[in-house]
């Protein structure tokens, strides 16, 4: 049995369809969950499984945002029944302030435009949205601001137990248009034109991995820190032997660290290319796309 605060799987199917609001409703609840920093750990649960497959079970699993679980065979008693209501209230109470003057509509429809842009970092199969919705969202006619520090967004926790920072594609369409659409290893590199924009496709890549961010007191999550690659330099940093991914990181940790000094990151070439080395295979945050 769960005690579960979740969203509305009706709204999201009948605005999206049940494939895309699947997606639609997993963003949106990481997105939810972060923004509520006060929540139990008594109540933190963030993943619910209703043993069944059909299309409205698994809807319900992905609109989850907190809650707790418990076992028939051994419930807990009617004092921490109470006591997890009790928070849970809190919890939904924190929801209505985040709500404001927004009916639950337009507050659904707000935190849909923003979860359209923006990713948890960790998530590997979010990658192909992420460089897509980049394009996608992409404001030809916004300034880009100048490098400042940012002071570092909070982490949000998952199930296994990891902490994960939000990407949002945005501020990363910004770094792309610095870049004018290059490859910053080599602007000669060969790509194709993107067809939702009419421009040279290229992907994003935090120079100092994202997720480090626990490492540092300012944001990551920067056009400073953020590299325009074409598609075959971003594979070989990611799955590259060290010698040809750290050939790549050199050129890239000399153009940019300056401008990471400035937004208060500041790391020499040996630790990038050791940070590098011990990524494991969910740091990597990068997925194939299909070209």
């Amino acid at each position: 049995m769960y005690l579960s605060l979740h969203q509305g799987w009706n709204y999201f199917k009948e605005k999206y369809g049940t494939k895309i609001a699947r997606q639609k409703v997993r963003v949106t609840a990481w997105n939810v969950r972060s923004r509520l920093l006060n929540i139990p750990d008594d109540i933190s649960l963030e993943q619910i499984d209703l043993k069944w497959e059909s299309p409205r079970a698994k809807g319900y699993e992905l609109c989850h945002i907190t809650g707790a679980y418990y076992s028939f065979s051994d419930m807990p008693s009617a004092e921490r029944l109470k006591s997890d209501l009790t928070q849970m209230v809190e919890v939904y109470n924190d929801v209505r302030i985040l709500l404001g003057r927004h009916s639950p509509t337009s507050f659904n429809d707000s935190l849909l435009a923003q979860s359209d842009a923006i990713f948890p970092e960790d998530e590997q199969d979010e990658e192909a949205s992420y460089q897509d919705t980049i394009y996608e969202k992409l404001d030809e006619g916004s300034t880009v601001p100048a490098d400042k520090k940012k002071k570092a967004p909070p982490a949000t926790l998952i199930s296994s137990g990891k902490t994960v920072y939000g990407r949002d594609a945005t501020i990363a369409g910004k770094a792309l248009r610095q870049a004018n659409f290059a490859c910053e290893v080599d602007p000669h590199h060969h790509t194709f034109i993107s067809k939702s924009k009419q421009r040279p496709y290229v992907e994003a890549h935090h120079l100092v991995l994202l997720s480090r961010q626990g490492e540092y007191d300012f944001a990551l999550d920067q056009p400073a820190n953020i590299v325009a690659l074409c598609p075959n330099c971003h594979r070989l940093l990611h799955h590259g032997t060290p010698q040809e991914r750290n050939v790549l990181l050199q050129r890239l940790f000399d153009q940019r660290q300056q401008r990471l000094h400035v937004i208060g990151i500041d790391i020499t070439y040996d630790k990038l290319t050791k940070m590098y080395d011990s990524q494991r295979s969910d740091d990597l945050n990068f997925t194939e796309l299909d070209l």
